[in-house]
This record gives structure tokens, sequence and C-alpha cells, in this order.
């Protein structure tokens, strides 16, 4: 089996946990544009000579760490994540961030792209339970060549005891499609039908009419979610009203 690829990053946090049963999620958000995650899973291992030979050995899952890329993380769901409070004033947006917040745990997954025997497969990895936190963040004047950096984040993975499984920590599915293992994450994190990229709310922009009223429109599929970034990611160019095109200079 070979791992070619990896995206959909979705956290939702925890809103209910209940002893012997796993927990109850609220609203999931899409953390951004996947680049890389790097787990570190954690064992308690023991074991009992007897005889001048190993007689009894045993290891047990005890939880780990997940350091996670994504090419952009916004201030929303970075308060979302780690606590914070934000202040909006018109198009401007603040992040405070305080020394008593605290981040709040919840569910994480992702989908990660395989091939198996020549078959490309997609699996759905789900963390029951993650507390996320800021890493160490380190910026670069520009040069004669361009650099790319991602945005890391690095969460600590716990896990809840369910009565079925025992102390669980994550679980594995794997689907023919990518479209259905995308599926299985926003089921298990509540993720809205039209989840955006780059906000917490579903994907809508504002469109100007040829009267000068304006309208919030909400787009219908997941597949609009890069249209929706690229116009919001362009709003200094001209709008184009009624169908026009642009003029050159």
């Amino acid at each position: 089996m070979a791992k070619i690829g990896i995206r959909h990053p979705v956290f939702s946090p925890i809103t209910t946990e209940t002893q012997g049963d796993s927990p109850t999620y609220g609203t999931g958000i899409i953390l951004g544009k996947m680049t890389r995650a790097d787990e570190n899973l954690n064992y308690a291992e023991g074991s009992l000579y007897a005889d001048d030979v190993m007689a009894e050995y045993a290891s047990i899952l005890t939880g780990g760490t997940i350091t996670v890329g994504v090419d952009e993380l916004t201030l929303a769901k970075r308060a979302t994540l780690f606590g914070h409070s934000t202040s909006t004033t018109g198009q401007v947006t603040t992040l405070f961030a305080a020394a008593d917040d605290k981040s709040k745990p919840g569910g994480f997954g992702f989908v990660k792209t395989l091939v198996i025997d020549g078959v490309k497969m997609y699996k759905a990895r789900w963390y029951y339970k993650v507390v996320f936190r800021e890493s160490q963040e380190s910026s670069n004047t520009a040069n004669d060549s361009i650099t790319f950096t991602d945005t890391e984040i690095v969460g600590t993975i716990i896990p809840v005891f369910n009565s079925d499984y025992g102390d669980a920590v994550y679980e594995d599915t794997v689907f023919d499609t990518e479209s259905a293992a995308k599926a299985y994450i926003d089921d298990m994190a509540n993720l809205p039908q039209n989840a955006s990229i780059r906000s917490i709310r579903p994907n809508t922009r504002t469109v100007v009419l040829e009267n000068g009223d304006s309208v919030t429109v909400t787009d219908k599929t997941d597949s609009t979610a890069d249209k929706t970034e690229t116009t919001e990611e362009t709003t200094a160019t001209p709008n184009i009203i009624g169908g026009g095109t642009k003029s050159g200079k």
C-alpha cells in the first residue's frame, strides 16, 4: 500500500462527553487545504522475563501527537481551535490571544489517498479527541527565489472510552471514491453541506445587481468552494456587473 496524497482536514468541537460512549460533536469546520500530517502514536510497553527469557509482553496505545500543515488558517478558525476571541469592525477582523485562552478538544479527520494493487483508494481517518495548539512560526524576507511555507498546528491525541472498543483513539475506513471518504468525515464532524475552506460559515458571496441592489448568494455544492475562495481573494479587481467584460488600459 502506497500513500500518495492527503486532503480535507476537518475539526469538530466536542460538546458532550459521556462515560462509556463516543463524544458528541458540534458543527464542524474545514481547517484549510492540507499540506501534511505527521502522526506519532504513543504506546505504553512492558515485559516480564522469567527463566532468562521474555515470558510476557504488552503494548497499549495511549494516544499521541499529530502535526498538521494547512495552506492558511483564518483568524476565525484559529479562534475556534484555540479559544481566542475576535473583534470585527467593518471588513477588518482582529484576533486576541490571551494567556487564559484554552484550546477546545474536538474530533479531527482527514482523507488519505492510497494506491492498493494499482488501484486508487481513499482512507478516511478520524481521531475521536484531539486538542490543538499553535506551533512555532517563522517568517523570512523576500529574496530572489520564492519559498512557500504552510501554517502548522500541533495536536495532542487523547483516547476516549467506548464501551464497545475500550479506550478508542482513532478509526480508519477505506472507500473506492474520494467523495465517499469525504462524506464519511463530514458526517462524523457534522460539517454543513456547503462548508467553506476559508470561512467558518457556508460559502456565501455578495452579488451586485444592475439596479445597484446587492444580494447574498449561498453556493449549493462543495465543488464551488475554490470558486468562492477565488472571488474573495480577488476583491481588489473591478466588479463586473451584468455579465460585461473587464476593460483593458
